[in-house]
């Protein structure tokens, strides 16, 4: 959310979220691009949603000129208590639960524009939700909609956008 007040993202509740994963415990990093046009915005709350609480530790939010070879590296990380999160389904094509992190620092897109996104690991991927947890919107191959890399499946940053959306 950009000090403004106003939410930003590529696509909009309006869109069908579904769950997308490797049906196994691993790491998942996941982004979508702010781009140029969003140069010199405030960025003081993020938007993101999640199928599971119980099932996921290691939540991060970041923002990164580039795709970060760790998380911690990005030039903004900040480690969310679970215990402040919500996670759940709304319905059948709505998977997830909206979460609203007000960041410690205010972040300034830079020029050249930057990745914004999400870390977390699954710790138990005996439930639907451990095994489908990052939540996408259903709207497909949307430019710098989804940047994907996980510990064990795509072990590589990856255009994702093909599987969807990021919701966020």
């Amino acid at each position: 959310k950009a000090a403004d007040n106003a939410w930003w993202g590529l696509a909009t509740d309006d869109n069908g979220r579904s769950g997308l994963g490797a049906n196994k415990v691993e790491t998942y990093d996941c982004a979508i691009k702010a781009s140029e046009a969003m140069a010199g915005k405030q960025v003081n709350a993020m938007k993101f949603y999640l199928r599971g609480i119980a099932e996921l530790s290691d939540i991060k939010i970041f923002f990164s000129k580039e795709l970060p070879g760790s998380v911690d590296d990005a030039d903004y990380v900040q480690t969310i208590d679970k215990a402040t999160l919500q996670g759940g389904d709304m319905d059948a094509g709505h998977k997830g639960l909206a979460n609203v992190v007000e960041m410690a620092t205010p972040y300034t897109i830079p020029a050249e524009g930057c990745y914004v996104g999400l870390h977390f690991t699954v710790t138990d991927a005996s439930t639907n939700a451990g095994q489908y947890p990052l939540v996408i919107y259903t709207e497909k191959n949307v430019p710098n909609g989804l940047y994907l890399r996980t510990s064990t499946t795509i072990t590589d940053w990856q255009d994702s956008n093909s599987f969807g959306t990021l919701a966020m």
